[in-house]
């Protein structure tokens, strides 16, 4: 399918024609979840299955106390503020950024390894809004 949107006459044209890679990999690696990683190595559960029942900030707060919420907002929020600076790293322009950033906070979302349950996006939104002009 790639191929067709290369051979598309707007692709060729396109700005980031030579740069998608950064919005793919913007969604896969950032969609590593650091709430479900901190709870599943401090006590072995899945914290989808504890709390509320997503892979977020409060609930790990809930599941771990004040510091397991503090390193996962923070883990959250520094995924966000990459793909940001990623953004600005790779000249991606506006759009670029835009397409990025979207990727990063839907990968946050739906990530796929959880089978697409995760968090909110709060603290990675928060990430980016913290490297915006």
């Amino acid at each position: 399918m790639l191929q067709l949107f290369r051979k598309a006459r707007m692709w060729q044209k396109h700005p980031l024609k030579d740069r998608y890679d950064v919005v793919i990999v913007g969604g896969g690696v950032h969609g590593l979840s650091t709430a479900y990683y901190l709870v599943r190595i401090r006590t072995g559960e899945d914290i989808r299955t504890l709390g509320s029942g997503t892979a977020g900030s409060t609930n790990v707060g809930r599941a771990l106390g004040a510091s397991g919420f503090a390193v996962t907002f923070l883990g959250d929020a520094a995924k966000g503020a990459l793909a940001a600076l990623a953004a600005r790293y790779f000249e991606l322009g506006p759009w670029g950024a835009v397409l990025v950033i979207l990727a990063v906070v839907a990968g946050q979302v739906w990530p796929v390894h959880l089978g697409f349950k995760g968090g909110k996006g709060l603290a990675t939104a928060f990430g980016v809004i913290l490297l915006l002009d």
